[in-house]
């Protein structure tokens, strides 16, 4: 019988499990806990339950600035809720923060340590997988991952490229969830 994970808020097909949890929700990223050591949209690593902690530790100070735009989120009346360790919030003053983030027309989501904001559930369900590889991003990265991302967008312009796109840390997100997808 399913039931929702007391760790993760999602829908788990055997709740008795703590290692793999079986998300019903976001095909991605079930499918990632359903194939272990196949690749999918996070690789074949896995962390260690036992080093987990130590993960969210590392990752915590992007994690603070994601909880911020939670606390925006909730208080213009927003939502949040925990999907397969993360905090998802979509909503509320957030919007407006997301909107003015990048040039011609703002983020649909992002990603800030283990908090995913989005515009719209909607766009936390469409985004879902891509913001997935940006966590894991920040957790091999930790402290280091905001201005890492920042050098990365200032080096793929000054080459005459585009600081989003061109931009390293948005290549991979890109080509994983485009690898994963086929």
């Amino acid at each position: 019988m399913a039931r929702a994970s007391p760790w993760t808020g999602a829908i788990v097909a055997n709740p008795s499990t703590r290692s793999a949890p079986r998300a019903v929700e976001g095909a991605a990223i079930a499918a990632e806990y359903r194939t272990p050591g196949k690749p999918g949209i996070l690789g074949t690593m896995r962390t260690p339950s036992w080093l987990r902690p130590l993960v969210y530790l590392w990752a915590s100070p992007t994690t603070l600035l994601g909880l911020v735009m939670v606390a925006l989120a909730l208080a213009g009346r927003g939502r949040a809720r925990r999907v397969a360790g993360v905090i998802e919030a979509h909503g509320g003053a957030a919007v407006a923060v997301l909107e003015r983030l990048m040039p011609g027309g703002g983020a649909d989501a992002i990603a800030l340590g283990h908090v995913v904001v989005g515009r719209s559930a909607a766009s936390l369900e469409r985004h879902r997988a891509h913001e997935r590889v940006h966590v894991r991003q920040a957790e091999r990265w930790g402290p280091l991952f905001l201005p890492a991302y920042a050098v990365a967008g200032l080096v793929a312009w000054l080459r005459g490229g585009d600081p989003y796109r061109d931009n390293r840390f948005e290549r991979e997100a890109v080509e994983r969830t485009t690898a994963a997808a086929e």
